[in-house]
């Protein structure tokens, strides 16, 4: 569910298992504050809770899990251009990425937590990001506001370039399209076998995921990134499954540590 601050705002404070948490705003309005004096612009979603209280006349809003991302203006972006093999010829398509500080939060969760991280995103919202020094987490604790003190040491960070230089890494490295069916087996076992590790739990890939992101890339020709080309580059095949990441509506909190672990499958 996608919402604007006015809406997320009317979130109600509420009580998981017998622990008292505060309300939408009181986690999220620090964070915008911080965000408004770079002139960002914000993508907001949310998940309701499930069991919602109410009254006679009013059911209360209830927001349990929340992903907030300020896109930084303009001036923070950067291109990168990759050669991109078609079927009959190789073209050169220059990218735009801008520069998004996040934050996401989930309640209703083993452990209440809150993480802030810094990336980019394309054009059509898919993240990217590289380096644990753009991440943060920490638990959530009843009737506690959160802790800004880490947002601020990843705000400072912005400026690095070490989300562009790993994005033009892209077009070095080159994929030929005969192989992936040996290589869909090897992402079907990564899928299965590694994961993000943190002090607040575990994060792996659906092996689903694999499968979308062959089909996506060599046999839906639906697909605006399926090709019939002999060779394909790194950056369609991060797409296949940075796309699948973007859009999961069901997981607003683990997308950085999804991110991380596309990372390692290309050995990035």
């Amino acid at each position: 569910m996608t919402e604007d601050l006015k809406v997320l705002y009317k979130g109600k404070a509420t009580q998981i298992k017998g622990k008292s948490f505060l309300s939408t705003e009181s986690y999220v309005k620090p964070f915008i504050d911080r965000l408004d004096t770079y002139k960002a612009k914000y993508l907001c979603q949310a998940k309701m809770a499930e069991q919602l209280s109410y009254d006679n006349t009013t059911i209360d809003t209830v927001y349990n899990k929340v992903l907030i991302t300020a896109v930084l203006p303009s001036e923070y972006d950067f291109t990168v251009s990759y050669t991109e093999p078609n079927l009959f010829s190789l073209q050169n398509t220059t990218y735009v990425y801008h520069r998004v500080i996040c934050m996401a939060y989930a309640l209703d969760v083993k452990t209440p937590v809150c993480k802030f991280y810094s990336g980019v995103v394309d054009k059509d919202l898919n993240f990217y990001a590289f380096g644990k020094d753009c991440f943060s987490i920490q638990e959530i604790e009843p009737d506690t506001p959160i802790n800004f003190t880490y947002l601020s040491a990843i705000i400072n960070n912005i400026n690095t370039d070490l989300c562009k230089n790993m994005l033009s890494q892209f077009k070095s490295i080159i994929y030929k399209t005969a192989e992936l069916k040996n290589t869909l087996g090897d992402w079907v076992d990564f899928t299965l076998t590694k994961e993000y590790s943190t002090d607040l739990g575990k994060v792996k890939l659906s092996s689903a995921m694999a499968i979308e992101a062959y089909k996506q890339l060599n046999l839906d020709k639906n697909s605006d990134l399926y090709s019939e080309a002999a060779n394909r580059n790194l950056h369609s095949l991060y797409k296949a499954w940075s796309k699948q990441i973007a859009e999961d509506d069901k997981d607003l909190i683990n997308r950085y540590e999804k991110t991380q672990l596309v990372n390692r499958l290309f050995k990035l």
